[in-house]
């Protein structure tokens, strides 16, 4: 039988799309999702002054990709915590990025600095493990020294505040393709592009047909080459990707891509490996030679 949770969000500004606490039943921990805008709305709010872990959530500007900053917020003398820490941001070039927080604390108050570094350190593992967003960080955060016993405690704080991030909309944590996906062997959720650049190289990916979008497989042959058509934000995440370490060239002069990564639809995905406009309907093929068109009834 499925686990069932019973979460509770209290909506501040009359709807869901402003600030919002949640809760889950028995559980101390809690929630709070604000948008950047209305962050000093809330300074007379005392959890908001409680030590916790934060994530900042807004968009690349080059690639226009969902990007995260993780970090944590430790209660002050004088007050603030979260708010305070954010006002720090708000004046760096490079939080600009974001426009909304999701803050998590406990309702008592009883994170001190080793539980924060756990806690830091283990979103920031599951948000790079997932792949679905850029990390903003610029250095992995320090997992402390917690004591056995502490961590079971935090592990189970942090399934809650999984359950509650997605509730919030946002799957950060949650990787590309799931397990059963990536070892399902349906054939109509599987395609394959294959393609001579120049008479000489082979360019070639897999993907999957996911309920998110069109997965393109780690270990693709990506064609670097700018071509006719390819448009400047498909350049442009080309060549991010490449300053990140995920597209890597090899001796051939192809690169290949070392995290999967997934695109709206499949032309986006075929402009992706080839380097040019694809009418990707046609040039993905299942392995028995059925075009995406074909399986999706889009012919």
């Amino acid at each position: 039988m499925n686990k069932k949770h019973l979460v509770q969000f209290l909506l501040l500004d009359e709807n869901f799309d402003g600030a919002v606490r949640a809760t889950l039943d028995n559980w101390n921990g809690l929630a709070y999702r604000i948008p950047r805008l209305r962050l000093n709305d809330y300074a007379d709010r005392n959890e908001l002054s409680f030590s916790g872990v934060y994530l900042l959530f807004g968009k690349e500007e080059a690639t226009d990709e969902d990007a995260v900053y993780i970090g944590q917020a430790q209660e002050r003398q004088v007050g603030g915590s979260i708010l305070n820490r954010l006002s720090e941001h708000n004046r760096s070039p490079s939080k600009a990025f974001y426009n909304e927080v999701v803050f998590f604390t406990s309702a008592t108050n009883s994170f001190g600095p080793t539980e924060l570094c756990y806690l830091e350190n283990q979103f920031y593992e599951m948000a790079k493990s997932s792949g679905r967003y850029v990390i903003k960080n610029q250095e992995m955060p320090s997992p402390g020294n917690v004591t056995e016993s502490r961590q079971v405690e935090l592990d189970r704080y942090i399934e809650n505040a999984l359950i509650l991030i997605r509730g919030f909309g946002y799957r950060v944590f949650e990787p590309k393709v799931s397990k059963e996906s990536r070892k399902e062997k349906a054939e109509d959720r599987r395609f394959f592009l294959t393609r001579m650049i120049h008479k000489k190289y082979r360019v070639q990916g897999e993907a999957i047909w996911t309920a998110d979008g069109f997965v393109i497989l780690k270990g693709a042959v990506v064609c670097m080459e700018n071509r006719p058509g390819i448009l400047p934000s498909m350049v442009n995440r080309r060549e991010q990707l490449v300053e990140r370490g995920v597209l890597v060239k090899e001796p051939s002069g192809l690169y290949r891509l070392k995290e999967d990564q997934i695109f709206s639809s499949p032309s986006s995905a075929g402009s992706f490996v080839l380097g040019s406009s694809v009418r990707g309907t046609t040039e993905w093929k299942t392995a028995d030679g059925r075009t995406f068109a074909e399986v999706s009834g889009e012919v």
